[in-house]
């Protein structure tokens, strides 16, 4: 073999696109694997007869199992277990409920402390629970009432606990700080102006609000005038960004019905009237419409013009988006439907059902009723749950805190709260504690003892001043059924709370014993007898018979007869009129004519 001979086997056949082959061995493996499933399923060359073959053959391996009693068994136990090891970590072994409201609970805040929980009403009050310093009566400490006539919607804590916003069925948003007393007041917009980017404020009922995770002076708020506006607590007087909720339908507008910040700020959720959607905003700034009743996904930090991605019909037409929750890794979001249904979605998965199939959840939950638009659903502090409440009618069943799986929207478990709809639920991740308000009024918040910390257990703990009351010397007690075990001696016995007359008493009783008491009469000071003492001189029985003697007998005298002594002397030796009237007019004239010269005064009938 010559040097040409080596030279050619380096140089290429042919020149351009080569079409690869496999090996022959793989292509012999594919052609025996070919016929062995010729052979077993017999013969048959359509492709698509092989393919359902072969998934039929799965269900058949799964019968298989079925037919073996302990496999299922085994698989029953293993459910049976990690539902059970789920359950155990939630904190529902003991509750206290807490009674100062009358209209339904709207919404709850709890500080990122723990110490202070605030619940809002129907009614338009904010009630102050502070269990560092309640007892076990659990009253609030106070009660305000921001919007005089109008209904609270929502209330949130910021991110610091120094401050709470709030939002009702006005257009104006508004800052407390942490007891209750007024920042700003959130200037209200123009509703003249047909273009709500070009209002200063709101000019519609406020539905939710949100605080930026991050930025401790950034907020958002959703009102029913189509926008979503994002503020800087120190400019009350117009708002930073708006973002218009546009409508294909000419003359009408969108309501937006929730709203939130995912956990790392960098996008908020939406909730629209109607039906449901997702948008994804990107940086292009094209014009397009959304339909109406949107769940929307928006860039914090702009643009706040154009949708990039969206899910139609996410939920029922004519029914709202009550709340939405996002995970903290940002992909998924949970929402809670007017139609009676949890949805789970991946945002990962939006692109693969456009353009023309419409995206769908990753797992749903039905039958979960609802009766009022601030109804929420959060995740568990460790993100394994999902929670919600469910509503039910006055006098037709217990109302419920469902526990799902976050991964699968199984149900975990049914925490029976009360014979009311359950609205609100919140679970506090330092305390470990849940909250949960209902539209009889009531707050119910579940602890474990074991598990959970402060919060309701220091309450449960502190005796209210009536047990204290109740109380006896010598640590007897008051039991239950009203006997009462003494053990220590009594010294005192009119002195302990039960004999003690707790009737009131009349006021004229009272001040007849007020009257014997020296100090709170005010009686002035007696007369000291003896010896003087206190820096006061004492008198004895002599100089008591003297100033009887010397007595200043003036007041016992007639006046006129002490006037008349002098009438003789008068007249003998005048001194002050009559010498003045001797000459001209010696003899003393008088006017006679006294009333009759004055005009009658005529009365009328």
């Amino acid at each position: 073999m010559g040097l040409s001979d080596e030279i050619s086997k380096l140089m290429p056949a042919n020149f351009g696109k080569k079409k690869k082959t496999k090996p022959a061995a793989f292509v012999k493996n594919i052609e025996t694997q070919i016929s062995n499933d010729n052979h077993k399923d017999g013969n048959d060359n359509n492709h698509n007869q092989d393919s359902k073959q072969t998934k039929s053959s799965q269900p058949k391996d799964s019968e298989s199992d079925k037919r073996n009693p302990d496999n299922e068994s085994e698989k029953l136990d293993t459910q049976i277990e990690n539902k059970e090891s789920m359950i155990e970590l939630l904190p529902i072994t003991k509750n206290v409920t807490l009674r100062s409201h009358i209209k339904t609970i709207s919404s709850l805040t709890w500080d990122p402390s723990g110490a202070r929980l605030l619940s809002a009403d129907y009614g338009g009050d904010i009630k102050f629970w502070d269990f560092g310093g309640m007892d076990s009566d659990f009253r609030p400490f106070r009660s305000i009432e921001p919007f005089e006539g109008n209904k609270l919607h929502d209330i949130k804590f910021s991110p610091s606990g120094d401050r709470f916003l709030v939002v009702g069925s006005g257009a104006q948003p508004k800052l407390f700080d942490r007891d209750g007393f007024v920042l700003q007041t959130y200037k209200l917009g123009d509703q003249y102006i047909r273009d709500m980017r070009h209002t200063s404020g709101h000019v519609a009922s406020l539905a939710g609000c949100g605080w930026h995770p991050n930025q401790k002076n950034t907020f958002v708020t959703a009102s029913a005038d189509s926008t979503i506006r994002i503020w800087d607590t120190e400019q009350p007087f117009k708002q930073k960004q708006v973002m218009v909720l546009k409508t294909k339908q000419r003359g009408n507008r969108t309501a937006a019905t929730a709203i939130t910040y995912s956990p790392d700020g960098r996008y908020i959720f939406s909730g629209k009237y109607f039906s449901a959607k997702t948008f994804i905003y990107n940086h292009e700034q094209q014009d397009e419409t959304q339909e109406d009743g949107a769940l929307s996904m928006w860039a914090s930090d702009g643009p706040y013009l154009k949708p990039v991605e969206h899910v139609e019909m996410a939920h029922m037409p004519g029914t709202e988006t009550s709340s939405i929750a996002c995970s903290t890794d940002g992909y998924n979001i949970v929402t809670r439907g007017g139609d009676d249904i949890v949805k789970l979605w991946d945002i990962r998965y939006f692109k693969q059902f456009r353009p023309n199939k419409p995206a769908q959840p990753v797992h749903e939950a039905r039958s979960l009723d609802v009766y009022h638009p601030q109804t929420n659903i959060i995740y568990s502090p460790d993100e394994k749950y999902i929670l919600t409440g469910v509503g039910v009618k006055r006098g037709q069943g217990m109302g419920y805190i469902k526990v799902f799986d976050s991964k699968s929207l199984e149900l975990v478990k049914d925490v029976p709260v009360t014979e009311a709809s359950v609205i609100q639920v919140l679970w506090h991740p330092k305390l470990n504690q849940l909250a949960a308000g209902s539209s009889d009024g009531n707050v119910t918040v579940w602890y474990d003892p074991e598990k959970s910390i402060k919060g309701a257990t220091l309450c449960v703990t502190k005796k209210s001043k009536a047990q204290q009351q109740q109380v006896l010397a010598g640590g007897d007690t008051a039991s239950a059924d009203g006997m009462v075990d003494f053990n220590g001696k009594i010294i005192t016995p009119h002195a302990l709370p039960l004999f003690r007359d707790s009737a009131p008493k009349s006021t004229k009783r009272q001040r007849e014993k007020l009257r014997k008491d020296p100090i709170a009469s005010h009686r002035p000071q007696l007369p000291i007898s003896g010896h003087g003492k206190g820096g006061y001189i004492g008198s004895n029985e002599t100089q008591h018979i003297m100033k009887n003697l010397i007595k200043d007998t003036t007041r016992d005298e007639d006046p006129r007869e002490a006037i008349l002594k002098y009438a003789k002397a008068a007249e003998e030796d005048p001194y002050w009129v009559a010498p003045a009237y001797k000459e001209r007019q010696p003899v003393t004239l008088f006017d006679e004519t006294g009333m009759k010269e004055e005009r009658e005064i005529k009365r009328r009938k």
